[in-house]
């Protein structure tokens, strides 16, 4: 937030609390000071920032100095708001995209600042205990962002429609990697560096750095066919959608900002719709849901015709089964496994719908092992080359019912090896959320291969005694059963 904008707020927050505490109504304060109603609204929204003449005309009216109406410092119980006030949030997060209002805001600052600054230091607090820092922020509003849509957008659909025609591409037709690289090189004139990184061991999971200026790309020499083919077709949704604030690299260490966010994952967005057309995938999919037994084959061979990685193949699937299917519970969630390890790391996460059983929790929990994209994992570190799809390749599926609740979900998980691009093996499963109408799509739900197993959140948080594959102790779950021993001895004794 630019300093004016920031004098203009808390020029309107002392405004507001000096005539609330003369009891003055605006009618009566503009009387006092020969301004009228409207400017005094518009000043309290931090709209307006008076001329010096007119600070005066308030200072005498209100009974104190220009000088203390006038100064940028607010006492120290709104220090954590004047802070909010001073970053850069409401810059850098297009607040129209959500439907809000930033003078709607303003209002409600101006008229409790008080709990608002404490409801301010407490989310800092939050934030704090859970190490949550800036491009953590810019993730969480992106994925409230695609959850507000069903994580559906029809503009990036229709844009890549557009592409499609612009350079003949059909409107069904799987667009090979080839066909991506000579649109890049001979349409848009860019130069693809396989060379350089190579020379920059310190870059080795890095996998694209662009130059835009340059009209160059350095792509990692480790990349699979189906990840250059996508991180090639984010390249052309930089250009094609005319996006300048951009990250140089799909890795996405440090955002520098929410519209840099926004726009790599609008890019991707585009790359997986040009990609994966939805029109032949939703008709695959239809089938593969008619089918009355569950094979995994099934469905690596879908990932295979659309020349996908899994997770791109269920991230397209997270924007097509809510617009298509009314399947709007869903969760992906991707994990990484250094084999030998006993550590599951969550890199990626989204909830559509609503926030579903297995989600992110303080750090340092252990997830679940009873979760398929984890177990798959605990699989893949001691799978033999035979026993994986092209060498590198595990499929596995589950019905899990979530202990203490009504909730299941039937989980669609593929973990591959992270060699040569990786030393950690990835895992990403897509969950469904069985509702009445989803148990009527899904014709295979009750065949008996599919591994039934009763799961939760994280070792920390579980009450099942007796877990064979327990990786932590339930020190969660019993500090709040003693909190919960306490609370209801004192209940008796008030009783």
């Amino acid at each position: 937030m630019s300093v004016s904008r920031y004098a203009r707020l808390v020029f309107g927050i002392k405004l507001k609390q000096l005539r609330n505490q003369r009891g003055y109504s605006f009618v009566e304060l503009s009387e006092r000071s020969g301004l009228s109603v409207s400017y005094l609204n518009e000043i309290e929204n931090g709209k307006k920032y008076p001329k010096p003449e007119k600070s005066v005309a308030l200072s005498e009216a209100l009974g104190v100095s220009v000088e203390e109406l006038s100064s940028l410092d607010l006492p120290k119980t709104l220090q954590p708001l004047a802070a909010l006030l001073q970053s850069h949030v409401f810059d850098e997060l297009p607040l129209d995209l959500f439907g809000i209002d930033i003078a709607r805001i303003v209002e409600i600052i101006a008229n409790a600042p008080l709990k608002v600054s404490a409801f301010v230091s407490a989310m800092s607090d939050i934030a704090r205990k859970y190490e949550m820092q800036e491009e953590n922020f810019y993730f969480a509003a992106l994925r409230s962002y695609q959850r507000l849509f069903d994580n559906y957008f029809e503009e990036l659909e229709t844009e890549a429609a557009r592409f499609r025609a612009a350079f003949q591409l059909g409107p069904e037709e799987i667009v090979s990697r080839e066909r991506v690289l000579e649109i890049l090189r001979k349409d848009f004139r860019y130069r693809i560096d396989k060379a350089t990184l190579a020379f920059h061991p310190e870059l080795r999971e890095v996998w694209t750095v662009a130059l835009p200026d340059k009209r160059r790309l350095l792509v990692s020499p480790r990349l699979g066919p189906e990840q250059e083919r996508f991180l090639l077709a984010k390249e052309l949704g930089y250009r094609f959608l005319k996006l300048k604030e951009r990250a140089f690299t799909p890795n996405m260490i440090h955002p520098a900002s929410f519209e840099e966010a926004l726009n790599n994952f609008r890019t991707s967005y585009f790359a997986g719709a040009l990609l994966l057309p939805s029109e032949p995938l939703v008709r695959d999919m239809r089938g593969l849901f008619g089918q009355n037994a569950w094979q995994a084959s099934d469905l690596e061979v879908l990932v295979e015709k659309y020349g996908a990685t899994p997770e791109l193949f269920f991230q397209r699937l997270t924007n097509l089964l809510p617009k298509f299917f009314g399947m709007n519970d869903l969760f992906l969630l991707r994990f990484h496994h250094l084999p030998g390890s006993k550590e599951f790391e969550l890199t990626k996460e989204l909830h559509l719908g609503r926030q579903h059983q297995p989600h992110a929790n303080e750090a340092k929990e252990r997830y679940c092992r009873r979760w398929v994209t984890i177990w798959l994992l605990e699989d893949l570190a001691v799978a033999s080359p035979d026993e994986l799809r092209g060498g590198r390749l595990l499929t596995g599926i589950q019905r899990s019912g979530y202990i203490g609740s009504d909730d299941e979900y039937l989980v669609f998980a593929m973990a591959e090896n992270g060699p040569p691009l990786s030393e950690k093996n990835m895992s990403v499963g897509l969950g469904v959320a069985l509702t009445p109408d989803t148990r009527r799509q899904i014709s295979f739900l009750h065949d008996r291969s599919i591994p039934h197993r009763w799961v939760h959140q994280t070792c920390e948080r579980c009450p099942v005694p007796d877990c064979r594959q327990r990786a932590a102790p339930a020190s969660v779950l019993e500090a709040d059963e003693r909190k919960k021993a306490v609370q209801e001895a004192l209940a008796k004794l008030m009783g």
